[in-house]
């Protein structure tokens, strides 16, 4: 089916509404999640009776959902529908006798401020006549003004102020630009060491399963072969400048190059082997004996 035949055909899957995807621009369709419990979640808020029984994958690819049976605080940018939904979005506004209950991040309310309790109007007031002009220019007593012989009012501070208030808890304080800057580093190391360390597990099973490979293999072929085997499955891992053959390796290559000079060039091209050149200073060299020219 082309695309636009599918945009023409695309109604919304919710229960008693007729938007169709090709007739509203305005509005934006989107998939059912891939997700089973999610999908199914869907299918239970949208009260269409037809959708039950379809699988999770056939919703996805097949039925769609308009973008009015969502809350604004469900898509990514509030003021745009065609901005894509949240990873948790879940259509509730249908027109249903029994529609779905809201979002919960629009049930939650904000707390009543705390009730703030007033000291007495006589603490309150002894509480606002401290500091050094209050106590130079503080009204005389009414015992002294009667000319009683009493001892003037002490200027204790701790008379004057009323009951002491236990000290306010220490604030924390804030993180500067530098602390942040290292716990953003601190992040980044730590993800760096896990990809680092699921590395090493994947080379570890790689290396074992080499070691199990190998062994197999020396179980079960000859002896040259499994030479051969070896050497081609050491030499893989190398760059063609980093070759370096063994005695046994160049005695070998040596032998199928005197039995077959063209074919061992044709096997060059397939298998990581020594060049010609390389087997010929074998040969010039002092101390080569002609027995290792042999197949058998």
């Amino acid at each position: 089916m082309s695309g636009n035949n599918w945009k023409q055909r695309t109604q919304c899957s919710a229960i008693n509404c007729n938007n169709y995807q090709c007739t509203s621009n305005e509005l934006a369709f989107h998939r059912f999640p891939k997700d089973p419990e999610r999908s199914a979640r869907w299918v239970q808020n949208l009260r269409n009776a037809s959708l039950a029984g379809i699988s999770s994958q056939r919703l996805n690819q097949n039925y769609r959902v308009c973008s009015a049976h969502f809350h604004p605080s469900q898509f990514k940018r509030p003021s745009d529908v065609h901005a894509g939904l949240n990873w948790n979005a879940v259509p509730t506004m249908v027109n249903a006798p029994n529609p779905p209950p809201p979002p919960l991040d629009i049930e939650h309310k904000r707390k009543p401020p705390k009730t703030r309790q007033e000291l007495p109007p006589k603490k309150r007031q002894q509480s606002h006549a401290t500091g050094p002009f209050f106590e130079k220019h503080s009204l005389p007593d009414e015992d002294a003004v009667a000319g009683s012989s009493s001892p003037p009012p002490s200027t204790d501070n701790k008379a004057v102020a009323g009951p002491l208030l236990p000290p306010p808890p220490p604030l924390q304080p804030d993180l500067t630009d530098l602390t942040k800057k290292l716990y953003k580093q601190i992040r980044s190391l730590k993800s760096q060491i896990c990809k680092l360390k699921a590395k090493v597990r994947n080379l570890t099973r790689q290396k074992t399963s080499k070691l199990d490979v190998k062994h197999e293999l020396k179980r079960l072929l000859p002896a040259k072969s499994y030479a051969f085997f070896s050497t081609q499955l050491r030499m893989c891992q190398r760059k063609a400048n980093g070759f370096r053959w063994t005695a046994q390796d160049k005695a070998f290559f040596l032998s199928l190059l005197h039995a077959s000079p063209k074919c061992y060039r044709l096997l060059c091209r397939v298998f990581s082997m020594p060049s010609v050149r390389t087997l010929q200073k074998v040969i010039k060299s002092p101390g080569f004996k002609q027995s290792i020219l042999s197949t058998d």
